[in-house]
């Protein structure tokens, strides 16, 4: 049960430094103004949407 335990915590601190080296990664970018930024970036929708189907008149 120990083992499996320690293997957990070194997973989980694995993820932790990916996630951190891709955030420094995207700061870096974002500090040299690179436009190809790591994160992704959000898309928002027209609030107002257009019906798929015209209107009768």
């Amino acid at each position: 049960m120990n083992k499996v335990i320690k293997a957990i915590g070194i997973v989980g601190n694995l993820s932790e430094v990916i996630i951190a080296t891709t955030m420094v990664a995207d700061l870096f970018n974002k500090i040299r103004g690179s436009r190809k930024a790591t994160s992704t970036t959000i898309v928002v929708e027209d609030p107002t949407p257009q019906p798929e189907q015209p209107m009768a008149a």
